[in-house]
């Protein structure tokens, strides 16, 4: 009670103090953290844009942030809603590899919004990373409140039914080495061919929550206004960027494309396409892109293959470092072919994060004897921020395994980045060794 007559007294000094509050008691153009009123376990980051007036609609756009952190995405894109005039939301309750935290929150929010903004909601559009993409894709196509998904670094949730989905419009962001990148094209191709509305936008980067200025690009797609150019010089520096770089024409080529969709760029697009076109190096960049592609499916149905097998079985023992070293010798990150360099850069992102991402949910299951295996499995493909060998002296310490965790922990430490106050601060290793074995570790 006491928390929330200060949350009262607070408000209350708020609409003192400003004019800038809405009816409802809440500020425009801030990021807050809100609970629902009928439903106060469910939480999520608003933001109202600053002419905000009870007396018109707005479009709504509902994140779905794969690790819950309901204000990254509105604070990351405050600025987009500002400019078309959007309400942002996200919640705080969505979470990667949980269906039913992102399905709940979505419905919670969307019921939260109406009974504060009864009259003021004229879309709904969902938008999620990663997990949260599938996630917003999935409930998209099964819900006929949403009227649009921006899908950021993931696209469908498993096997799509093309039969029952509904025909919304999808705008589908991703990084140039971003390990869903063939996914993506693939996902924006059968919606095409569906004649469903969809949009493709690249970015250079990896697996993240897009720039601002594509998720803009998205956002105007979306809306429909003519009026509200997303600034087309910065779009058309974009292209001719990537038509002047010879490695990367195909890239344009496809982007070029794509921008033929939106409003007031149709002509630019038709321009840039045919020059696109007609440079020199051009075939070839389309026969680098497509060959590399393939390489990179291939790759990745025998990588999956070749994980499962290994950590299915029942020994925490791998006798294929052979196999491994094979594997990690066909990523090609440092080729002279630029797309044999960003396939390359993608097959590594996608080997250390099957990894990583099951590593943690094998230890959160107490698997440990799995856990340490794709730990092992890590090491050969090992990014900067994760020591393989610290993750499987952890997982040896879950087995209670002392000789294995110590012979980890010397080779975590060897590699770097593990401090004697990391390990005092890990509850699983401490549980098995005392901290005179820890001290020695470092003398």
């Amino acid at each position: 009670m006491r928390i929330r007559f200060k949350t009262i007294i607070f408000s209350q000094l708020l609409f003192i103090l400003s004019d800038r509050i809405t009816a409802q008691g809440i500020p425009v153009d801030s990021v807050i953290k809100i609970s629902c009123l009928s439903d106060t376990a469910q939480s999520y980051s608003l933001y109202l844009p600053n002419d905000y007036t009870k007396t018109k609609k707005y479009p709504v756009l509902l994140f779905l942030d794969p690790g819950g952190r309901g204000e990254v995405p509105v604070t990351k894109y405050r600025s987009v809603a500002a400019k078309y005039g959007i309400i942002l939301t996200s919640s705080y309750n969505s979470r990667n590899f949980d269906a039913a935290s992102s399905v709940n929150a979505i419905a919670a929010i969307h019921k939260d919004l109406l009974e504060r903004f009864p009259v003021g909601i004229s879309k709904t559009w969902l938008a999620g990373f990663s997990g949260g993409a599938r996630m917003a894709s999935f409930y998209a196509e099964t819900n006929d409140i949403i009227d649009g998904v921006i899908a950021c670094g993931a696209a469908f949730a498993g096997e799509r039914s093309t039969a029952n989905a509904r025909k919304i419009p999808f705008a589908w962001i991703v990084g140039t080495v971003d390990m869903n990148f063939e996914e993506m094209l693939q996902a924006n191709e059968t919606l095409d061919l569906a004649d469903q509305s969809s949009l493709l936008l690249l970015f250079n980067g990896g697996h993240s929550w897009p720039p601002v200025e594509q998720l803009s690009i998205a956002a105007y797609w979306l809306s429909g206004e003519e009026s509200l150019l997303p600034g087309q010089p910065a779009i058309d520096e974009q292209l001719k960027k990537m038509i002047r770089d010879e490695k990367v024409l195909y890239h344009a080529w496809l982007e070029a494309n794509e921008y033929k969709q939106l409003h007031g760029f149709e002509k630019t697009a038709d321009s840039l396409l045919q020059q696109i076109k007609s440079a020199k190096g051009f075939k070839q960049s389309r026969r680098s892109f497509s060959e590399s592609m393939e390489e990179e499916r291939k790759y990745m149905d025998e990588f999956s293959l070749l994980f499962s097998q290994s950590v299915a079985m029942n020994d925490i023992s791998i006798s294929n470092d052979d196999t491994w070293k094979a594997m990690s010798s066909k990523l090609n990150r440092n080729s002279s072919n630029e797309y044999y360099q960003l396939s390359g850069e993608r097959k590594f992102d996608f080997s250390w994060r099957l990894c990583s991402e099951n590593y943690f949910q094998f230890m959160e299951i107490r698997q440990y004897g799995q856990a340490y295996k794709t730990a092992y499995i890590l090491s050969f493909f090992q990014p900067a921020h994760l020591n393989a060998y610290y993750l499987m002296a952890r997982a040896a310490a879950g087995l209670m395994d002392r000789s294995l965790c110590l012979k980890n922990l010397k080779q975590a430490i060897r590699k770097g980045g593990v401090t004697k106050e990391k390990i005092y601060g890990d509850a699983f290793i401490t549980k098995l060794l005392d901290a005179e074995t820890i001290d020695k570790l470092f003398s």
